[in-house]
């Protein structure tokens, strides 16, 4: 069974066959928003979330 774009990326990411349906808990690499709340949104997560090794906002931790 073939896979979608965003499955083969998702799959990558998490070391494993992931499929549509699945929830996967994976690292963020790039963030990409094109909405009129994007500046909002970034002033909330860089303040609320923790800072990785590069300096970037990390995601959820579980």
């Amino acid at each position: 069974m073939s896979q979608t774009l965003s499955e083969q990326i998702l799959s990558r990411a998490a070391g494993r066959a992931v499929y549509a349906g699945e929830v996967a808990a994976v690292d963020v690499d790039l963030v990409m928003m094109h909405d009129s709340l994007a500046p909002s949104i970034i002033t909330i997560c860089t303040r609320n979330w923790a800072r990785n090794a590069s300096g970037m906002p990390s995601a959820w931790r579980w």
